[in-house]
């Protein structure tokens, strides 16, 4: 989906490259960019949508998010970029082409500590 996403983020992702990719990872997410999403997913990678459904692979979860978007995201605001380690988290508001808004909360554990480790787990709440 190629769209003009208005993207807002006061968090400063200058030397804190995870922070960085997952902007990035996050920016792709509401743009359904699978090349991009596809670069940092691990290959046993699990996503559990709390209320939701579980997902596990990264074929599985990349044609999920493929089928995510109803409506065009027009803004994505990113409130929050949390790292430490190898866990990370991203919280903000994505607003719609029809004015409908959803917050989320994505929770990341990366295979490793190491800037380059794959996204291998994400907990998402959404609202």
């Amino acid at each position: 989906m190629t769209s003009e996403l208005h993207v807002i983020c006061q968090e400063s992702c200058n030397n804190a490259p995870r922070k960085e990719i997952l902007r990035d990872f996050t920016i792709a997410l509401a743009t359904n960019d699978l090349l991009q999403i596809k670069e940092w997913l691990h290959d046993q990678v699990t996503w559990s949508c709390i209320g939701h459904k579980q997902l596990s692979g990264k074929d599985v979860v990349s044609n999920e998010i493929s089928l995510m978007h109803i409506d065009r995201p027009v803004e994505l605001k990113i409130d929050h970029l949390i790292t430490h380690g190898k866990t990370a988290s991203v919280n903000g508001v994505v607003t719609f082409e029809n004015n409908t808004q959803m917050a989320f909360c994505d929770v990341y554990e990366f295979a490793g500590a190491v800037k380059t480790a794959k996204i291998k787990e994400i907990t998402s709440f959404r609202i």
